[in-house]
């Protein structure tokens, strides 16, 4: 098994390990982030197996894109205001709308990069609508906000990540090796997000816990 499938695998299982030890003094939306690393944990090892077994796994990767995309929306859902609430779920109806299309019009062997990109352009700008209107309306520090540490996360793994996979199917039919490489950024992100995933679960810990972490 390469580093990519072992880092692709570990990371999701760390965070769904630490959620679970910790379930529950986590908020509604921290159980959907915990959720959403059981579905991408449960997605990786059958992409993996299918790989191995010299099976296309695209279809499992879009399948993941329409729960991962809307699971979020969804999470964003519940940390707006009741008069934000519509516009997101209206949001989210569209994206489906779209992931639909796209499978539709390409199938499920070929990764639906344009919703992808979609979705990621809807995520990006609900949280970090969702980080400047808490900054704006508190007089501490972001990040003694559990939650800030999901939206930052959730912000800087799609924002770096449209250029990416807005290219991934010309890349994969024309430069392997480069796309490949790039893939490796994928990664880190995928670090950087699940780190931060851990953040916003360990500051969960009850204010009576002798346990402390210091950002």
């Amino acid at each position: 098994m390469s580093l990519i499938n072992v880092l692709s695998i570990s990371l999701p299982l760390f965070v769904c390990l630490i959620g679970s030890y910790r379930y529950r003094h986590l908020s509604a939306v921290q159980k959907i982030f915990l959720f959403q690393a059981l579905i991408a944990l449960f997605t990786e090892a059958t992409g993996i197996a299918l790989t191995k077994n010299n099976l296309s796994n695209t279809f499992i990767y879009n399948i993941y894109i329409l729960f991962d995309v809307s699971l979020l929306l969804w999470a964003a859902i519940k940390m707006a205001s009741p008069r934000e609430t519509s516009f997101l779920f209206v949001a989210m109806l569209l994206f489906i709308g779209v992931w639909i299309s796209t499978i539709c019009n390409a199938g499920l062997t070929i990764f639906s990069n344009w919703s992808f990109l979609f979705g990621s352009i809807l995520l990006i700008t609900s949280y970090l609508y969702l980080i400047i209107k808490k900054w704006q309306q508190t007089d501490s520090s972001l990040f003694s906000d559990k939650h800030f540490w999901i939206q930052a996360g959730t912000a800087i793994y799609f924002g770096v990540n449209i250029p990416y996979f807005c290219l991934i199917n010309y890349l994969n039919k024309h430069y392997v090796d480069l796309s490949l490489m790039l893939f490796s950024i994928n990664i880190i992100l995928l670090f950087i997000q699940y780190i931060f995933t851990f953040v916003s679960f360990y500051k969960s810990t009850p204010k009576h816990s002798d346990v402390k972490i210091i950002i």
